[in-house]
């Protein structure tokens, strides 16, 4: 449509008086990097959440618990969010390795079997929402502060889920869901240079399905990331 609501929100608190807030309302979620929960902002459109969303914060740790739905562009109308969809989590930081952020997250998405006509008829597929599923992830990420190991960085990140996918074109349909993924990667910074070029090296994995038949699913789901910034156009 002519018009859209991208973001409106109300935050309460302030960190430098006290260490807890809350904001309400259509918001962006990202952390990390991206990989598993990101803005998605390399498009026309983004992605947000209608959430709310408590955070603690002090000096040398923080953490935010969140529940959400995610917004789903409608061509012809006002972007809703889908009620069928809910994403909540547990994501914490903490300064608890020298030279290093650390994180640890817990995250939940529950879908109910309502989700894929969110839209209604006449909808394209692509905007309709996810099969049913409910997935738990469990993960970490340790990445290098900036400009603590001098012209060197580093990322490692490992994840695990466990929980129940429906494939509705499976011959069971509601399947075990067991996925884990991984991504390790480092660079060397020439930060004396005038453009101060980086060489780096990377390596991703995530699990996939052995066999549509043996009533498990092991297909890695990464959630709602800006894939596009990592793997081009193959996302």
């Amino acid at each position: 449509g002519p018009m859209d609501l991208h973001q409106a929100y109300a935050t309460i608190g302030n960190h430098k008086e006290f260490p807890l807030s809350l904001k309400v309302g259509r918001q962006e979620l990202s952390y990390g990097d991206e990989r598993l929960i990101g803005a998605f902002d390399w498009n026309n459109l983004g992605r947000t959440f209608d959430a709310a969303k408590l955070r603690w914060q002090n000096l040398w740790f923080s953490a935010d618990f969140f529940t959400s739905r995610v917004v789903i562009p409608d061509d012809n109308g006002f972007n809703t969010a889908n009620d069928y969809d809910w994403f909540s989590g547990m994501h914490a930081t903490a300064k608890l390795i020298p030279k290093q952020s650390t994180e640890f997250y817990v995250l939940a998405r529950n879908t109910s079997a309502g989700s894929p006509t969110v839209n209604g008829k006449g909808q394209p597929a692509t905007l309709n929402g996810p099969s049913a599923r409910d997935i738990y992830t469990i993960g970490t990420r340790w990445k290098s502060l900036p400009g603590e190991l001098g012209h060197w960085d580093y990322t490692v990140e490992l994840a695990a889920q466990f929980g129940h996918f429906n494939d509705p074109l499976a011959p069971v349909k509601s399947l075990d869901h067991e996925a884990y993924a991984a991504f390790a990667g480092g660079g060397y910074t020439w930060t004396e240079s005038k453009y101060t070029p980086r060489l780096g090296l990377e390596y991703n994995f995530a699990s996939g399905d052995s066999s549509a038949t043996d009533g498990k699913h092991g297909t890695f789901e990464n959630l709602f990331p800006a894939n596009h910034k990592f793997y081009g156009f193959m996302d």
